[in-house]
């Protein structure tokens, strides 16, 4: 799909009524089953050492809620103790149109591939948006994750907000600042 035939790089506009209701938003942060861990001690290796808070998913949620009108929601599957199936079906749940995936670093990608496969699997229309340090550090692959229709680089609060308003207006996802996606 093209811009010029109404769709936008696997994410036809049509999915969405402008202006009809809000877009469904759902930040995910994956679990922890498949991390690598290279020279960390063992004490931080167990999937149960809840150390990191999914701190950029609480500061993108509170961002939206406080300043678009699009309904958002976070699964913790770190702190829920979900495994890929589960994710699938509480994403199946939510019924979300946009699905944010927290890419923290390059040692959960594992991790992130295998919960976005669950996503898609349960919501095969929802767009993935990929987000966080691995993004920032490698963009060109990030996007190209198989399930990610797009990544965002960088802060993704604003970016995040924009993408969200030029899905549900039918809009060039090309014109969004910080937004990362595969041409072709």
């Amino acid at each position: 799909e093209t811009p010029e035939d109404g769709g936008l790089f696997g994410c036809a506009p049509r999915r969405f009524s402008p202006g009809v209701e809000p877009m469904k938003l759902l930040l995910l942060h994956v679990p922890k089953r498949n991390q690598v861990w290279a020279g960390v001690p063992n004490v931080f290796n167990d999937r149960f050492a809840y150390l990191f808070p999914p701190l950029a998913v609480m500061y993108l949620s509170s961002y939206l809620k406080q300043r678009s009108r699009h309904q958002v929601s976070v699964l913790d599957a770190v702190v829920e103790d979900l495994d890929y199936p589960e994710v699938g079906r509480r994403a199946a749940e939510l019924a979300p149109d946009v699905v944010g995936v927290s890419a923290t670093s390059s040692h959960s990608l594992v991790d992130v591939r295998r919960s976005i496969e669950a996503v898609r699997a349960a919501r095969p229309g929802a767009f993935v948006v990929l987000g966080g340090a691995h993004v920032n550090s490698f963009p060109e692959l990030a996007v190209r994750l198989p399930g990610v229709d797009a990544a965002i680089q960088g802060d993704g609060e604003e970016p995040l907000r924009l993408l969200l308003d030029t899905l549900e207006g039918g809009g060039d996802l090309r014109q969004v600042p910080g937004v990362v996606l595969l041409e072709g």
